[in-house]
Parts: structure tokens; C-alpha cells; sequence
């Protein structure tokens, strides 16, 4: 499972990069265009390989639904970032969605505190606080996984 994990870890730095050089040469609407199109290939390719995508499909109906208005905001909010931030600042996501989900139960649950959550909290705010106020690696030209 590890081994998954770097797999994916690896895969999603390449494409961030790659997307990232690949919309800028788009204005937003065809940069939405070029991301729908490649989810609807893929679906398309699932669905003719017989491979299950969505849970249930209900015609017109789950088209309308709150969670599929929620991705749409969702998907609108994460194209306009990845024309606008360079792929290193717009993985600090990775830091910072779980940083306010653990802040979040902490308020809501209210667990003992013990050292190894407040040593996760630190890390979590540390490392999101680095990428995302740091000045030195803007530039597109240093920007490279190769």
C-alpha cells in the first residue's frame, strides 16, 4: 500500500505540473473546457470498459443535485487556481485541508490534548505556512520535477 501511495504521490506532482504549463496558454473558459473534456473521456472510457464510475445515475436528476452544484463550485475554484498559483503553492491544499479538519474535530469533540496531536498541529501549520508565505521559488523557470 505504501508503494500506491508514492505511486500516487509521484502522479500527482506530474500532472500538476503539466496541467499547470497547459492552462496558461488558455483563458478560463477553455481551460474549464479542456478539464471537463478529459473527465468525460475518462468516464467514457470507464463506462465502455465496463467499469463502475457513479454509485447511481439518475438521469437529469443527479445532474441537479446539491453534491453535484457543490463539484461544480468545486471544480470552477480549482481550475481558476491552478491558472493563477504555481503547482508548489497549490499543494499546500494538501496541508491545509487536513489542518482544518483536525481543528475542526478538536473544537467539536474536545480530545485530550496530548503531545503527539499539538506535534501533528505544528507540522500541519509549519509546513502550510512555508509553501504558501515563502518568496524564493516563484518562478516558473526553477519550477521542474524532471
Amino acid at each position: 500500500m505504501f508503494g500506491v501511495l508514492l505511486l500516487a504521490i509521484v502522479l500527482v506532482g506530474f500532472a500538476s505540473e503539466s496541467i499547470y504549463r497547459l492552462l496558461l496558454g488558455f483563458g478560463m473558459m477553455e481551460a474549464l473546457a479542456v478539464v471537463c473534456l478529459s473527465n468525460a473521456a475518462f468516464l467514457a472510457a470507464c463506462h465502455c470498459a465496463g467499469l463502475p464510475f457513479a454509485e447511481s445515475w439518475n438521469g437529469a436528476s443527479s445532474l441537479i443535485s446539491i453534491h453535484s452544484l457543490y463539484s461544480l463550485v468545486e471544480l470552477l475554484l480549482l481550475v481558476w487556481l491552478l491558472r493563477e498559483m504555481s503547482p508548489v503553492r497549490l499543494a499546500a491544499r494538501y496541508l491545509v485541508v487536513p489542518l482544518f479538519t483536525v481543528l475542526e474535530g478538536v473544537a467539536i469533540l474536545r480530545p485530550a490534548p496530548t503531545v503527539r496531536m499539538w506535534a501533528g498541529l505544528v507540522l500541519l501549520v509549519f509546513g502550510a505556512g512555508c509553501i504558501l508565505f515563502s518568496r524564493g521559488g516563484d518562478s516558473d523557470a526553477v519550477l521542474s520535477i524532471r
